[in-house]
């Protein structure tokens, strides 16, 4: 349920990121359950605020949470760590947008989950990653389509070697992905656990 969202997590203001935000929002607010909305928070790269604003300046009342929704802004120029009250948020660059970050989020147990968001290969993305027990890493294009910005198959598999991640889990598949085997071509990298993402999938360690 909308109402069960405590974190959002935003790695990069791009449309295909973003563009739900609003609706979201809206859903939130009169999908029934404004009234027993637990607060909720928002962590985003810098600059996430300015876009908030401008939504607010189009859409108005329809998205203002008046007070349910507390805004994060990351620092984009090294490490950043925040605390919250179930677990410990670190945020580092990536290499996407000006404003990319990725996020590890640490549980008090010492469990580690890793979201790169977009991003090229880039040792912050393995030093993020160091040892942590799920890596959700985008692999967009297959290992012959590269593209600036994005990872391949192959290209995740290697962050996560270098990093010894326990667990690999792969998403944000363009359609040119589906011609391909995406898990034959990671396997040239990583040797470890695999799984391709899925919509609505729920993973456990």
């Amino acid at each position: 349920m909308l109402t069960d969202v405590t974190h959002l997590f935003i790695s990069h203001i791009h449309l295909d990121h973003v563009g739900e935000f609003a609706s979201f929002l809206f859903s939130t607010k009169y999908g029934g359950y404004f009234s027993k909305r637990t607060p909720f928070t928002v962590v985003a790269a810098r600059g996430f605020a300015s876009f908030m604003a401008k939504n607010e300046e189009m859409y108005g009342r329809w998205i203002n949470m008046e007070g349910t929704l507390s805004l994060v802004e990351c620092d984009r120029d090294g490490r950043d760590r925040r605390s919250f009250a179930d677990f410990d948020c670190v945020s580092c660059p990536m290499a996407h947008t000006d404003s990319s970050v990725g996020f590890r989020i640490i549980t008090p147990e010492g469990l580690s989950v890793v979201y790169t968001g977009d991003t090229d290969y880039c040792d912050t993305a393995v030093a993020l990653a160091a040892d942590c027990d799920i890596l959700v890493c985008e692999s967009a294009f297959p290992d012959a389509m590269k593209r600036e910005g994005h990872l391949t198959p192959s290209l995740a598999g290697a962050i996560a070697a270098r990093s010894h991640a326990r667990h690999l889990v792969l998403t944000h598949f363009y359609p040119e992905c589906e011609a391909v085997n995406i898990a034959a071509e990671c396997r040239k990298t990583f040797q470890g656990k695999l799984t391709l993402a899925e919509d609505l999938m729920e993973i456990t360690p």
